[in-house]
């Protein structure tokens, strides 16, 4: 598989391309004979792993207390779009939020299921 071939299949995909544009893009690009349909398989799990990974990453980043507008510019540096930064920095944010608002309550003797000791 080539580096510039799944590169681009990244790239489309992260943009959105229907599956049917990307085949049509890919196969443009590819030398004859390639299966584009394993370089879209492998450039798509690569895809999901690098955006879970990257929310974990900003999740445990807000826990430690940074700022939204600094979680956005790494995301950007990661090749996220700017729309898809934000995105993933808004939901990670609510999700630290949460599990933070969680650990505070169990550590003053709440329970976790929403109970008070």
């Amino acid at each position: 598989m080539s580096d510039q071939l799944f590169d681009l299949a990244v790239q489309q995909i992260r943009r959105g391309t229907n599956y049917v544009d990307l085949i049509i893009e890919l196969e443009g690009a590819a030398i004859a004979g390639t299966d584009v349909r394993d370089v879209i398989n492998s450039a798509t799990k690569y895809v999901e792993e690098m955006q879970t990974e990257s929310f974990q990453a900003c999740v445990d980043f807000f826990k430690r207390g940074g700022s939204y507008l600094d979680a956005v510019r790494k995301l950007i540096e990661l090749k996220f779009s700017p729309f898809d930064a934000e995105c993933v920095a808004s939901r990670a944010q609510v999700k630290a939020d949460a599990e933070m608002a969680e650990e505070n309550f169990t550590a003053l003797g709440g329970k976790p299921d929403g109970h008070e000791s």
